[in-house]
Order: C-alpha cells, then sequence, then structure tokens
C-alpha cells in the first residue's frame, strides 16, 4: 500500500462527517458510517452489518431503512461499510473526493458474479467486511453470537456471500431483492455462493415482479450490466438444504392475501428459512420510501 499523507492521516483519524468514516484497506480508501444505541452502556449488545444496494451508499441506506431509529428503540449496534468505486484507489485526489462527496458516490460490491466497478477489480469485500467486524468488537462489547447482516440488491448478494463464507460469525443473514448467484453475462460460467461451515438463519424478501433482479431468474429488464441471476427459489433450496431445514415449508398469506410467507423449520442450531413474496412487489425496499401495503422490510428482519 502506497505511504499515507500525514495531513491526510491526521484528517482521516479526526474527523467524521454524519459518522461517516475513512479507513485505508487493500491499498484502497474504504468508507463506513456506524450507529451507536443511545443507550449503550459497555454491556454486550448485538451488531446489524447493513449493506446498500449498487449505485447507492450507506447514506442512503441508513435513511430509506429506517434501521438506525430501530437501533435506538430496540438497543443494537449498526454498521454500515460502502461499496466502492472508481475513485476508491489510493491517490490525494480520490482521498479528497471521497472526503467530500461521500453522499454521491456510485458505489457496488463484489458478489462474485456482480457488480459494476468491484466485481471487474475482482475487490474483496467480504475481507473487507470481516475486517470491519473486528474493528467494531474491540472498539464495542459486541455480542459475537448475535452479528447479523442485512443486504439490498447488491447489497443482498454480497449479504449471502458473507453469510456463507463468514459463516462461523454470522448468527442471521437478511436479504432484500438479492440472489446466491448466476452469470455475469450469457457466456460466463454459473458462479455460485460456497457451502457454508455453520447454519445461518435466512429472511428473504423479494417482489414477484422484480425487473432488476427477477423472482424467476434470468436478466432483468430493468437491470443493470449484462448478468443473469438466479431464481428466488434456488437461493431458498440453497439455505433449505444447508441449514437441514424441514424441505416442506409451513405457508401463510398476510396482509391481505398481498404477501405470502414459507417458513421452513428445524434446521441445525435452531436455524430457519423465511420466504416473503411480495406478489405485487417490484425491487424495492418496501418501507417508508417505497409503501406496499403497510409492509415494512426493516420491521420483518428485525422481528421474524
Amino acid at each position: 500500500m502506497a505511504a499515507v499523507p500525514l495531513c491526510l492521516m491526521f484528517i482521516f483519524s479526526t474527523i467524521s462527517f454524519s459518522e461517516q468514516h475513512y479507513i485505508f484497506y487493500d491499498g484502497m480508501i474504504r468508507t463506513y458510517s456506524i450507529h451507536v444505541p443511545l443507550s449503550y452502556d459497555g454491556s454486550e449488545t448485538p451488531l446489524f452489518i447493513v449493506l446498500h444496494g449498487g449505485g447507492g451508499n450507506s447514506w442512503h441506506m441508513e435513511e430509506k431503512t429506517g434501521f438506525s431509529k430501530k437501533a435506538d428503540e430496540m438497543g443494537f449496534i449498526v454498521l454500515y461499510p460502502d461499496g466502492t468505486w472508481k475513485f476508491s484507489e489510493y491517490n490525494i485526489l480520490n482521498a479528497l473526493l471521497s472526503l467530500f462527496m461521500w453522499k454521491n458516490r456510485f458505489l457496488t460490491w463484489n458478489s462474485g458474479y456482480c457488480c459494476g466497478y468491484a466485481y471487474e477489480k475482482n475487490i474483496d469485500d467480504v475481507g473487507y467486511i470481516d475486517m470491519l467486524i473486528e474493528k467494531v468488537k474491540r472498539d464495542y462489547n459486541v455480542n459475537s453470537s448475535r452479528i447479523y447482516v442485512v443486504g439490498h440488491s447488491n447489497g443482498g448478494m454480497l449479504a449471502y456471500r458473507i453469510a456463507s463464507e463468514l459463516s462461523n460469525k454470522i448468527s442471521a443473514a437478511g436479504i432484500v431483492a438479492g440472489s446466491i448467484g448466476g452469470y455475469a453475462n450469457a457466456n460466463s460460467t454459473l458462479w455460485m455462493i460456497s457451502q457454508p461451515s455453520h447454519p445461518v438463519s435466512i429472511i428473504h424478501i423479494h417482489g414477484m415482479h422484480d425487473s432488476h433482479v427477477p423472482y424467476n431468474g434470468g436478466h432483468g429488464e430493468n437491470a443493470t450490466g449484462t448478468r443473469i441471476d438466479l431464481a428466488v427459489n434456488d437461493s431458498i433450496s440453497f439455505w433449505v438444504e444447508a441449514d437441514e431445514c424441514n424441505p416442506l415449508p409451513e405457508t401463510n398469506f398476510i396482509y391481505n392475501e398481498t404477501i405470502k410467507v414459507d417458513r421452513y423449520i428445524g434446521g441445525k442450531n435452531n436455524s430457519e428459512v423465511v420466504l416473503y413474496s411480495l406478489i405485487y412487489g417490484e425491487h424495492w425496499w418496501p418501507g417508508k420510501n417505497y409503501r406496499y401495503f403497510n409492509f415494512d422490510a426493516t420491521d420483518a428482519v428485525l422481528l421474524t
């Protein structure tokens, strides 16, 4: 890694704009936000890692999900990491751009077969998240048995990857409009997440009319790039088998039969896999910015 000028080291170590923090990892400028509940008193506290979608950033993810408000109400820490963009590579100009443009960055994650800059440059996002987990555990008294990862779209894809590759650290994962794998393009080979070494409970929320990450798989009509996603059923089947859940779900309908809920129970270490199929839903995170019959994805992830 290139030497960091002392002036920039001082800036990054002493200034935080709206909870934004800067760190150098694998030769790149990486950023994240963290929200600590007002009730934190040094006792063991759960940690939620919340991953933005492709083209988003931590600030947008915090605003649209409302996880920080829930953290104050329920008493958990929220970590909002950022993906990368073409100005993440270290030099003085990029360092200043990251410092002053963090709310307006087009960031992506390397989920294994998608997306954008992060995939093209094979960015080590799993290693980055792993490093942040250990940093937060050093800085705060984190309950190591209650570390969760949540993601939307490209962030949901990475959340699945983190759940599989860091299953020794992750207790459960909440996915909105993500997938366990697919094809980078029509000529590429299939990429899928690896088998987890430990059971991880899964909550997957997906609109059946999703035009970006199609519910039944394929290339979404509004998807960016050339990728082809696996179907939701592929993701659910993978985790039902990995967690050794009952393959026959308990099924019910909620919100006047606009959401189908399939719950696969009886997994190892009491793990379970729950699928919320939003019958009229699209790609967005259901909640305050995208209303879907008063269903809130953040509440579902926290209360399921």
